[in-house]
């Protein structure tokens, strides 16, 4: 996930082509960019695109470009219980 400054347009965000500049980046075309009301590092309005980075050093890289508030790696999600009652016993018989 990339977050970057909002761009100044009045176009859908998901018809602009977001993060086509970043190095080692590849948009996620199935996952519309988000709009963020203010980002604290950027003082304004940005927008969080998800995408796949090519390697460890291209996010590195992709920090260091201007317009690029934070790239976060997306993290695992294992599945989880979603009742707090125990577990069905098997029964004895």
């Amino acid at each position: 996930m990339v977050e970057l400054s909002a761009p100044p347009v009045t176009a859908p965000l998901a018809a602009l082509d977001l993060g086509a500049s970043l190095p080692g980046f590849t948009r996620d075309p199935d996952f519309d960019p988000v709009p963020m009301s203010s980002g604290g590092a950027a003082g304004g309005p940005t927008v969080v695109i998800r995408g796949t980075v090519d390697t460890q050093d291209a996010i590195a890289s992709i920090e260091q470009r201007p317009g690029v508030v934070q790239v976060w790696a997306e993290g695992r999600v294992d599945p989880f219980r979603t009742s707090t009652r125990p577990p069905p016993q098997p029964s004895a018989g």
